[in-house]
């Protein structure tokens, strides 16, 4: 039962390169909240600990997350994966293009 469907904004990446987390969109309301954030890809998993921490710190229950992708190294482990892909490759999503 998905009570609320909403969105984060979050900034990590400009091209290839990864610089500082920031989040551009706010969600409206998590507090006591289960909260499961998707994202494409989990990378070195440095965004998606910044955005568990980030919830957590502001009030939500729990957090788990889910990923198209994730790189067998990666610091964030999802709940979630539906495949995980070498360290070295590179992923072009078609709304990158």
């Amino acid at each position: 039962n998905v009570g609320q469907l909403q969105s984060i904004g979050v900034k990590s990446y400009d091209k290839r390169k990864q610089g500082e987390i920031y989040i551009y969109q706010h969600p409206l309301k998590f507090e006591r909240k289960n909260i499961l954030v998707i994202d494409d890809l989990s990378d070195n998993g440095r965004t998606l600990n910044y955005i568990r921490q980030y919830l957590l710190n502001n009030g939500a229950n729990r957090v788990s997350s889910a990923c198209i992708f994730a790189k067998r190294d990666t610091n964030h482990t999802p709940s979630y994966v539906y495949k995980y892909i070498p360290k070295e490759q590179w992923v072009v999503f078609p709304w990158e293009v």
